[in-house]
């Protein structure tokens, strides 16, 4: 018996049949997950779209990369639901989304989090989010074990990134987490030389001919940043951050 609760019961068990076949294991939704699916149920997503977006998740990240979670394919999730938004098939139903274009659909897409409590720049660091904690703790031990300056200092520059994010927002959950990743992917690949990045991108190119033909432009965005951040980590032994933390 389901113990989800009633009236969701439609949206949300579509979406865990669709990720379990993907995935290839039973998946049952976290309360992470729930906490980001629900409001999407409320505001009207089609649970089809948010499917097709974690369809593309999983083969923008791989076969060695695929996501553990709903939480993950976020970002696919958003340009699904950004196309539909453009073509006028989707209107978010809450009263507080914005009216129109991109912002609309990221203030039903981003994962919501508690900005109850903000802390202060200077505050000490038993009071920091326990997320930002582990976060600055990984990027620090990965940056002590690297062997190279240039990843030191990207390791460095990601660090100060989780830290600017969690002094700007009063809070360090999934979205500033997914941020602080996405800006040490961004301090990797600044950290390349230039015929390390053509080469880099050439393979990646290769990888995605003709793929791309059918994604929504940011979709295929997202694809090719997620091509991007699997290829910096494995060929140069970088930090995974998402994967190190755990979501």
């Amino acid at each position: 018996m389901s113990h989800l609760p009633p009236g969701q019961l439609g949206f949300i068990e579509q979406v865990q049949y669709f990720f379990t076949e993907l995935s290839g294991r039973t998946y049952i939704p976290s309360p992470k997950d729930l906490a980001y699916l629900l409001p999407l149920k409320e505001q009207g997503a089609p649970a089809a779209a948010v499917c097709r977006g974690i369809e593309e998740a999983f083969r923008a990240y791989g076969e060695a990369e695929r996501p553990r979670s709903v939480r993950q394919c976020w970002p696919f999730i958003e340009a699904e639901l950004e196309r539909l938004a453009e073509s006028g098939l989707y209107v978010p139903s809450a009263d507080d989304a914005p009216e129109c274009g991109s912002e609309r659909v990221a203030a039903a897409t981003s994962p919501p989090s508690t900005k109850s409590n903000p802390s202060s720049k200077n505050a000490p660091k038993h009071d920091e989010p326990e997320l930002l904690r582990e976060t600055l703790d990984a990027i620090e031990e990965a940056g002590r074990a690297s062997g190279e300056e240039r990843w030191r200092e990207a390791y460095r520059q990601g660090w100060r990134r989780a830290k600017a994010l969690s002094s700007e927002r009063g809070d360090f959950g999934f979205e500033e987490l997914e941020a602080a990743d996405r800006a040490l992917i961004e301090a990797y690949w600044e950290a390349l030389k230039a015929a390390e990045r053509q080469e880099l991108e050439e393979a990646i190119a290769a990888q995605l001919a003709g793929g791309l033909r059918d994604m929504s432009p940011r979709a295929a965005r997202e694809h090719r940043l997620a091509r991007r951040r699997k290829a910096l980590i494995e060929r140069y032994g970088l930090v995974d951050l998402l994967r190190l933390i755990g979501w």
